[in-house]
């Protein structure tokens, strides 16, 4: 059988002194592992993972500008590549709606967001939806490497919330999909 290769190209915005750790070790991808015993932090939107804005090196600089000096602001173009197999796009119908069951109905999954909202285990995090899908991810014993998503990020400027995408996000959950990686001067991209 033969494996269905996708080929993306993600940017990731972040500071000059972790793009030198990045290239130096690569991105660190903690995996999220329901431990009962203390909260992790809440991951992202689309679970755990390195996060990178789909063909936009923008994006990447905007959210970067969300917390980091504009003079110490640092893109990394990556070619991502995974089998078609290994992508769980949240834009297909399908998954929204096992999302959306798992969301409303699933008890252990309530039991742990009453945990973190007594106990706020994340940076700002408003919403669930990274665990709400690492709970998918696990409860249907899915091979993810990648997870991509149309997304609303409020980058400076923008109203918090909105009905409407502005980028695609793509979550990184295996580091050896990331085949290339470049630091590109977005000032000259752009």
């Amino acid at each position: 059988m033969m494996l269905m290769l996708r080929s993306f190209i993600g940017y990731h915005g972040t500071s000059s002194a972790c793009k030198e750790k990045i290239c130096k070790y690569g991105f660190n991808i903690k995996k999220y592992t329901f431990n009962k015993a203390s909260l992790e932090q809440v991951p992202g939107d689309l679970g755990a993972g390195a996060y990178f804005y789909l063909d936009s090196i923008e994006n990447a600089r905007k959210f970067a500008e969300k917390q980091i000096k504009e003079e110490d602001i640092a893109i990394l173009k990556c070619e991502i590549v995974v089998a078609e197999e290994n992508i769980l796009d949240m834009d297909e119908e399908g998954n929204a709606e096992i999302f959306n069951e798992l969301r409303n109905n699933d008890k252990e999954l309530k039991a742990l967001a009453r945990r973190y909202k007594s106990n706020i285990g994340g940076k700002g995090r408003h919403n669930l939806d990274g665990v709400i899908l690492e709970s998918l991810i696990h409860k249907y014993n899915l091979d993810v490497h990648l997870v991509k998503k149309k997304t609303y990020t409020p980058f400076k400027g923008l109203p918090r919330n909105s009905n409407y995408f502005n980028g695609t996000e793509l979550c990184v959950k295996k580091k050896d999909i990331i085949k290339t990686m470049v630091s590109v001067d977005y000032k000259k991209e752009v």
